[in-house]
């Protein structure tokens, strides 16, 4: 099954998704959308309660909906990479890596993130702690087998069998996923100062930790 945006991406649609239906732009729609707007559009924005707590309760891919296996797969920013928390939870790995080159908001880097209803932040399920509403411009694919919904944080992500990053639809480089980090850290490390140099010094810690998941730098050219 090809899509509209995939036919020219040569993109094989996950076997997962070809039965979940399409949007007016020739999109699957994910299994965690379930209202329309008023226009009769998908909603993309405001998710359902009900389908956080039944992704966490019976483990379900939040994308497809189909069953998760051992190992779970976030899609993530840079930020989320360093203080090891998601806000949403986790799909499968071919799920992940076909959504962070076909996800409009994923694959192209100045697509804005639209406001969720301010009741989309509910009490055992939802996006907790601070989201940084910012498109990081590179996605993360963190796969682990050990990931852990804390409530008020998120889910904690275990340390990764693997990471890949990607931008606009391909595999990103080294410095795009600095410059992310670059021009994101602020949003956490103004979180760090509010609480104190104890969160000060553990931000530093966990920046450091990350560094070797970032894309590594190219080879040399040869002489």
């Amino acid at each position: 099954m090809k899509l509209l945006r995939e036919a020219h991406l040569k993109i094989e649609t996950p076997a997962a998704m070809a039965l979940r239906p399409v949007d007016h732009r020739g999109f699957p729609v994910p299994w965690f959308v379930t209202k329309r707007t008023e226009a009769g559009l998908w909603d993309l924005v405001n998710i359902e309660r009900s389908r956080m707590l039944e992704a966490m309760r019976f483990e379900k891919c939040w994308v497809s909906g189909q069953k998760l296996g051992r190992y779970k797969a976030f899609c993530i920013g840079p930020m989320c990479a360093i203080n090891r928390t998601a806000g949403d939870p986790p799909t499968r790995k071919d799920i992940a890596l076909w959504s962070v080159q076909v996800c409009p908001f994923m694959s192209r880097p100045r697509a804005r993130r639209a406001a969720r209803n301010e009741d989309q932040q509910i009490e055992g399920a939802g996006v907790d702690g601070v989201g940084i509403m910012r498109n990081p411009g590179v996605t993360g694919v963190w796969v682990t087998s050990n990931s852990e919904y804390q409530r008020g944080r998120g889910f904690y992500l275990g340390d990764p069998i693997e990471v890949t990053w990607w931008a606009e639809g391909r595999p990103a480089t080294r410095d795009e996923v600095l410059a992310s980090v670059d021009s994101g850290i602020h949003h956490l490390e103004k979180l760090a100062r509010d609480e104190g140099e104890y969160a000060m010094k553990a931000l530093a810690f966990y920046r450091r930790r990350a560094e070797s998941l970032w894309p590594a730098h190219p080879p040399e050219p040869r002489q």
